[in-house]
């Protein structure tokens, strides 16, 4: 039996997310945007089912994309999405 957990992603390329990060955080190392998604994929398949991701980014539409790539490439995922808000 696997155990709910909690995830934050930096959604921000790693130039963005080396001068300032949340602590905990995990921080795709990717140069572009576009290279997140198979690392985030990747990641996602092993949280448990219930768990809790997080997302943060610089303006808000890198969450948005995201959180909609999920819900279409990763219907399965049963964890719970949540963008932070400023």
């Amino acid at each position: 039996s696997s155990t709910a957990t909690a995830l934050l992603i930096d959604m921000r390329n790693s130039y963005e997310s080396s001068i300032g990060f949340f602590g905990g955080a995990t921080r795709p190392p990717v140069d572009t945007f576009r290279d997140t998604f198979a690392y985030l994929e990747q990641q996602l398949r092993t949280v448990p089912s219930g768990s809790d991701v997080y997302m943060y980014c610089t303006g808000g539409i890198r969450c948005e994309i995201a959180s909609a790539w999920l819900a279409q490439k990763m219907p399965d995922l049963r964890a719970n999405i949540y963008k932070l808000d400023k």
